[in-house]
Parts: structure tokens; sequence; C-alpha cells
């Protein structure tokens, strides 16, 4: 590799893409971060004879900052900033586009912003909100963007607008195929998931997301805590609303667990598809009972006698982990 070299303004919380005349270009903030926003070009960076250097820096506008440290994310960001570019041989070839979630001057703590350029990062468009709910509290936060070689622009983030003012959130979906002028109805992909269940030995969910698009998926990694834990998950979106099968658990799930607060016995009921495990995990992940393990096939009923199989458990929080056919699902479980 060859020696290191200073980026204009030190950029940081963001993203790197290169156009289809291999010219580089990094968004971020800046390094007093008073919310700034900016996007460097450089345009010597894919050529091996000549020292990396960088023609511009452009500040962009999205109407807000990139947050960190809020309640809904405590020691974490709200999400970086994401670039591309687009390179199709269509009307948008060359265009650059820059999205985040940002803190707005409104007040709303979270909205998923959109801009582009269409003279080679010269200059950006006024800033598009993507997120289309009413509210100004929701947070949409860990907005993530990609470009598939068609030109379609495709956009994910975790949204708790149906949340109730809480921080269950659940994974929507987005596209354009105008270079950004409009976009497809914002559509949830997932199931609503507790993000502060991740929490416990550090205050915040990692921004494991990313994406990439071909002509007909947008491939996504993303964080969820659907099993009691934190971890990292792949669903694959199309246009025409095609889910992958990995995504099949989240949006079928059965589970439900009952009486719930439950101070003696709980009963699980789920549809099974095949081999079948039923766990219940305590707060930090840990197995507390094993409940099935086996091949199992439509409606099931299993009880729980609030026990790890020798004694009693403590009160507090629980989940109630059923995994079938490769698919996962979790509830909650109170203990009293």
């Amino acid at each position: 590799f060859e020696a290191c070299v200073d980026v204009i303004g030190n950029p940081f919380w963001g993203t790197l893409a290169v156009d289809a005349d291999a010219n580089l270009y990094l968004v971020g903030t800046d390094s007093a971060f008073n919310g700034d926003l900016f996007v460097i070009k450089s345009t010597t960076a894919s050529d091996p004879s000549n020292p990396v250097s960088f023609d511009s820096s452009v500040m962009i506008d999205l109407d807000g900052s990139l947050g960190v440290q809020d309640p809904i994310n405590p020691q974490g960001l709200k999400g970086q900033a994401w670039i591309d570019v687009d390179v199709s041989t269509g009307p948008g070839r060359d265009n650059v586009y820059v999205l985040a979630s940002v803190e707005r001057p409104s007040g709303d703590p979270a909205d998923v912003m959109f801009t582009k350029s269409e003279d080679g990062g010269a200059t950006f468009s006024p800033p598009i909100r993507i997120n289309t709910d009413a509210s100004s509290t929701a947070y949409q936060w860990f907005g993530t963007m990609s470009v598939a070689p068609n030109g379609r622009i495709d956009a994910i983030w975790l949204d708790t607008r149906d949340a109730g003012g809480g921080f269950d959130s659940v994974l929507y979906y987005s596209f354009s195929e105008d270079q950004g002028d409009t976009w497809s109805a914002n559509t949830p992909i997932s199931e609503p998931f507790d993000p502060t269940i991740g929490y416990p030995v550090q205050q915040k969910m990692g921004d494991y997301f990313d994406m990439k698009s071909d002509d007909n998926f947008a491939h996504i990694a993303w964080c969820g805590t659907f099993t009691g834990g934190e971890d990292v998950y792949y669903t694959r979106v199309s246009p025409d609303g095609t889910l992958g099968i990995d995504t099949a658990a989240f949006l079928t799930a059965t589970l439900q667990v009952t009486p719930n607060p439950v101070s003696t016995a709980a009963t699980i009921t789920f549809n099974a598809s095949g081999a079948t495990t039923v766990r219940v995990f305590d707060v930090l992940g840990k197995e507390i009972a094993l409940l099935m393990n086996e091949q199992a096939d439509g409606p099931q009923e299993l009880h729980w006698n609030v026990t790890d199989g020798q004694q009693s458990v403590s009160a507090g929080l629980y989940f109630v982990s059923v995994e079938t056919n490769g698919t996962k699902a979790s509830k909650k479980v109170v203990v009293r």
C-alpha cells in the first residue's frame, strides 16, 4: 500500500464511491462536528503513477446533521452518511447521490434525507425527505442507500413510526427509478424489534448496515434483536415486492406467548414447518431453557413452567425464540 494521505476536512462517519470514469467521491461530517456535511472528490485516486490528491470539497445541505448519543442509540450513531454514483448508461449516468438519517432543525429526531449532483459533485440539489410518515417525533434511523447498475436507487432504514412513541423499529424500503425525483411508497419489510435488547453490554445498536443493488434486487445487511440479542441479518428485496426467504420469519411469524406477563406457566403457540427448536433466553442472551428440538409441522402448542429445567427463574425480561425450517421469530416475555 502507498503511504496514507490527509483527506480535505478529515471527514468521518461517511462512505465512498467511484463513478464510471474512476473518479473517487467521499462524504462525511467535519472533524469539529458542527453539523456540516460535505463531499470530497479525487480524479487522481485511480492513477498509480501519481499521488492521490483531492480536487474539491463541497458543502451539502441535507437540512440536518448526523446524530449521535441520542436516546434511540445512547452510545452510537443514528446512521452514517452514504454516497453512491449512477454508472448506468441511462439518463442518470454519473449522477452523485447522498443519503443520511439526520436530525432536523424542525426538531424531528431523524429523517431520511436525499440530495443529488448532476455536475460531477460541483453542486447539489435541495434535499428531499424519503420517509413519508406524518409524525415529527418518530425516528427514521440508519438510513442506507445503494444504486443498481440500471440506475435504480434503493434506500432502507429503521423506522419507529408505529411504535407509539417508543423505540420498537421496523426495517423499511423505498426505491426511485427517476434519479431520486420521486420515491416508491414506504414499505415495511420486517417485523418490529426492540433495539434496546442489545444494549446491556454497551448502550448502542451497532451500525452493521450495508446494501448492494443489482438490476433485480437490493441485498441488505442490517442489525436486529429478534433472538434476544444483537445479530446481523441478510435480506433481499426487489422493487416488485419480492422478498428473499431470509425475511420470511419476520413477516409470517405466528409466535404467541400467553399469558404475558406470566408468573407460573406460559403457553407458546406457533406454526412449524420442519426442523424446529424452541429456546428461552434471558436479557443478556444466555439460553435458559430448551423446550423443543425436533421435526414438526403445522400448529404447535408448548408449555413453559417458568423454570430453567430445575428451578424457577428470577423475575424479569426473557425471550422465547422459535426457529423452524431456517426461519426465526421471538417474543418478549415478562416473568413476575
